[in-house]
């Protein structure tokens, strides 16, 4: 309500993240919290209500950015009308999974968009180098998987800018840029261009 009075509109809301996990608990290293399918109905349906008594009937909920698309499909089923109804747009991520087409088709049954709305990937084996071509080619091949088979109408990066000690110390690749937060050095990975190339073109 305060931004939308400041003159910054918000399309979406989401109040949950990896909602139906067991990775997620209390003094976890990540952002997320556990969430059962009823629990996230209830907060979804809780959200919606709150958002119409402050007049924010525009912004809508989305849900459930969930981790796996196989799991997105287990908590979407166990919604009833109601709940999906107060969906105004699907989102998922797809760090595993492999029924796309399941959620493709189930947003195109509702008539709702599909955000791919958070994946990045190290890749696991592959070790931390700014210039090794692999990490670039694994983010290509899952750009072109999900745009193929899940069909969403945006595709979001998880991180662009990394820690470039912590990508030391996990000896990964996240993110696009690695930057050393103390030093204010920074170093383009593979991954930049890459998704230069989506997004450019």
């Amino acid at each position: 309500q305060h931004f939308e009075a400041a003159g910054t509109h918000f399309n979406t809301l989401s109040p949950v993240n990896d909602p139906n996990t067991n990775y997620w608990g209390f003094g976890g290293g990540q952002e997320g919290s556990h969430w059962d399918t009823a629990s996230q109905a209830k907060i979804i349906n809780a959200t919606r209500a709150k958002l119409n008594a402050k007049g924010l009937e525009s912004v809508q909920i989305s849900a459930m950015d969930e981790t796996s698309v196989d799991t997105f499909m287990t908590n979407w089923n166990s919604y009833d009308a109601a709940t999906k109804t107060n969906i105004g747009q699907m989102n998922t991520h797809t760090y595993s999974g492999n029924n796309r087409t399941a959620v493709r088709d189930a947003a195109k049954s509702a008539g709702k968009p599909l955000w791919m709305s958070e994946v990045d990937l190290g890749p696991s084996g592959v070790a931390h180098n700014h210039d090794d071509f692999e990490p670039a080619l694994a983010l290509a091949e899952r750009i072109m998987t999900d745009i193929t088979w899940l069909e969403p109408k945006a595709w979001v990066l998880w991180q662009a800018i990394e820690s470039e000690k912590n990508m030391q110390k996990e000896n990964m690749n996240w993110g696009l840029l690695h930057a050393d937060f103390d030093t204010q050095d920074w170093y383009f990975g593979k991954k930049y261009y890459a998704m230069a190339q989506f997004s450019k073109f």
